[in-house]
């Protein structure tokens, strides 16, 4: 059981309708969270519900565990998340840059929306210039789909990579299901 500032953490595992994600979190927000299957494949009538936890919890689930849960079935459900759930950066090992580009795009670039790895990088407050940059932030991401990297694509409008060029398939499914609620509404 690994401490933050905060206290100890718990490590679940969440059913989605793309399969396991693997989330840490301490009682005050989410560490991380991961796409865990190799293989990418959509059952799009999987229920989210956390299936595994490594520590007993004793009748107490954390509240970042029930936000994540409530935030990814409505990401799932194909309706912008009301809220995004706590992220606890207190024990996250890295620099204020990749910070600044995570907090960036999580607050600012919402459902069914993209932007370039330029843009984002003028939008956190550098110059378009440090694009690379912000893909090496991309690929560090601990946070995947609440810190929502699958928005960022090439100047081209061609999506780019995911997850190190290991999940190119997962991406393109991500963007093609928030433009499916963005042609839906009226």
């Amino acid at each position: 059981m690994q401490k933050c500032k905060y206290g100890p953490t718990n490590t679940y595992m969440i059913n989605t309708p793309l399969g396991e994600f693997q989330l840490e979190c301490c009682s005050y927000g989410i560490h991380s969270l991961h796409h865990m299957p190799k293989v990418f494949k959509v059952e799009k009538t999987a229920s989210v519900v956390v299936s595994d936890q490594r520590y007993p919890d004793n009748g107490y689930q954390y509240k970042p565990v029930k936000d994540c849960v409530n935030w990814l079935q409505e990401f799932f459900d194909n309706k912008e998340p009301s809220s995004l759930p706590t992220i606890c950066w207190s024990e996250e090992k890295t620099t204020d840059f990749h910070l600044n580009i995570w907090k960036t795009l999580a607050e600012r670039v919402k459902f069914g929306q993209t932007v370039s790895y330029g843009q984002l990088a003028e939008m956190s407050g550098y110059n378009k210039r440090f694009s690379r940059a912000v893909g090496h932030s991309m690929r560090e991401n601990p946070v995947v789909l609440i810190v929502p990297c699958h928005r960022v694509i090439l100047a081209s409008k061609k999506p780019g990579h995911y997850a190190a060029g290991q999940k190119d398939e997962m991406k393109q499914w991500l963007l093609n299901h928030e433009r499916e609620r963005k042609v839906q509404e009226p």
